[in-house]
């Protein structure tokens, strides 16, 4: 598992140094048409966010000088992609939802992605040297 992160790694570093090349450019050059289903020309399917800074609990309020910063829970009931995993640091343990296109997903299919979600983090935390082969996720 650490090889197939380390490879994962090595190619988001890879990503990143054209993270400056203008989007509407890539979408140009690619000749990819707008989906207004679709968020960013249909360039990916699937995004995976990970705020790494502390995030407000519910009606936990926070001060700062005359500031007051409260957890204020937004829903958005549009996923513009097919799968979207935003993950979140609360009080140093992480926690995360997962929003879906309902046109591609049923509700059953994402909780099963969930659990085996949660079954592979909890072997590779046990054992990063596993073999991405013996992960079991049933």
């Amino acid at each position: 598992f650490i090889d197939f992160v380390q490879k994962v790694n090595q190619a988001a570093q890879r990503a990143l140094e054209n993270q400056d090349y203008p989007l509407m450019e890539i979408t140009r050059e690619l000749k990819l048409e707008e989906d207004p289903a679709r968020a960013v020309y249909g360039l990916f399917d699937v995004m995976v966010k990970v705020y790494n800074f502390d995030v407000p609990i519910k009606n936990e309020i926070r001060s700062l000088q005359d500031l007051s910063i409260s957890h204020y829970p937004i829903e958005f009931p549009i996923c513009k992609r097919d799968l979207d995993f935003d993950f979140f640091d609360v009080k140093g343990k992480i926690e995360g939802n997962i929003k879906y296109s309902t046109q591609l997903f049923k509700h059953q299919t994402i909780l099963r992605l969930k659990n085996h979600f949660i079954k592979i983090v909890q072997q590779v935390t046990l054992n990063n040297k596993i073999k991405l082969q013996d992960i079991k996720i049933e």
